[in-house]
């Protein structure tokens, strides 16, 4: 199967990249048919990825949005008509990433199947959230300190507001998770931290940068 044209937003493979994009990443973004993943989905969903498309591990490029549902009474997640799988990645690999479109998933022992896909370019905004930023460390103030080193490392420049935290279990360990927004952003600084993230655990959710028009914390 070759590369999706481009829907809604996004810009097709031949149009000219603007200068000010730093890196060249986009979203690959597909409809998942109605169905209910089970609690703790986002570990075993990234690992079924992988297997039909190996090339998404270990890219430091690649992060797995949280899929938006209805949560359940059993903390799993009901998903209607308009839910997409979200995956952000590397333009240059936006062919390879087609071989998602129409497959079938099999997440924790649920089928997940997967609908048509397009992708879309990353929106410069002057602020940007993540609902889970995860680095490692368990205080604030070591989390702080990490995410402005990381911020320093782009050479960009940010004002930075932490919210609610959180915990988020992967492989067997529980980590500490702050909701964080960052303001005040030129537009290139915007477009490079969402294209880089910031702390670990993209695969699963985290440190995913999105254009927010208001600071939520507490979401």
């Amino acid at each position: 199967m070759g590369c999706w044209p481009a829907r809604g937003p996004a810009v097709s493979l031949s149009a000219q990249e603007t200068p000010q994009e730093p890196v060249d990443v986009i979203d690959v973004v597909l409809d998942i048919y109605p169905c209910s993943l089970p609690p703790a989905y986002e570990l075993p969903l990234y690992r079924e990825l992988t297997r039909r498309a190996p090339w998404l591990a270990g890219d430091p490029l690649v992060a797995v949005h949280p899929v938006r549902g209805a949560r359940t009474g059993e903390g799993g997640l009901l998903l209607g008509g308009r839910a997409k799988l979200v995956i952000r990645c590397p333009r240059d690999k936006l062919c390879k990433a087609s071989v998602l479109e129409g497959a079938t998933l099999t997440v924790a022992g649920v089928l997940v199947k997967l609908g048509t896909g397009t992708f879309k370019r990353l929106q410069h905004a002057p602020t940007l959230y993540s609902a889970r930023v995860v680095t490692g460390h368990e205080d604030e103030s070591t989390f702080m300190a990490q995410v402005e080193s990381e911020i320093a490392a782009l050479s960009v420049r940010a004002s930075m507001i932490a919210g609610r935290r959180s915990e988020v279990a992967n492989e067997g360990r529980t980590y500490a998770a702050w909701s964080l927004a960052l303001h005040d952003l030129s537009k290139d600084a915007s477009l490079a931290l969402q294209a880089r993230g910031l702390g670990i655990l993209h695969e699963v959710g985290c440190g995913i940068l999105h254009p927010a028009k208001t600071i939520s914390l507490d979401d």
